[in-house]
């Protein structure tokens, strides 16, 4: 998914990249704690509201530990398309 954000890091704390721009950013420290959180799943704000229970379905089965339970792109849009119509 395109974020337009930097990746995840396993620290909440430390993902609040607001204030870096391209001439202060360091790639050295992303690549040394990006080991530690591979294959983890970003934590999602808890007060997203309703509206957004598709977002959070996809992402999650988009996710999934066991690469075989994760949709494919045809799967998505199907989803999303019974979303629509619902």
């Amino acid at each position: 998914m395109l974020t337009l954000q930097l990746p995840y890091n396993g620290d909440e704390a430390e993902s609040d990249y607001s204030n870096i721009t391209d001439s202060s950013f360091n790639t050295s420290a992303l690549e040394s704690s990006t080991d530690s959180v591979y294959g983890t799943r970003p934590p999602l704000p808890q007060d997203l509201p309703e509206e957004y229970d598709i977002v959070k379905e996809i992402f999650n089965w988009c996710t999934e530990i066991d690469y075989l339970k994760r949709p494919s792109a045809k799967d998505i849009l199907t989803r999303l398309q019974v979303f629509t119509t619902s």
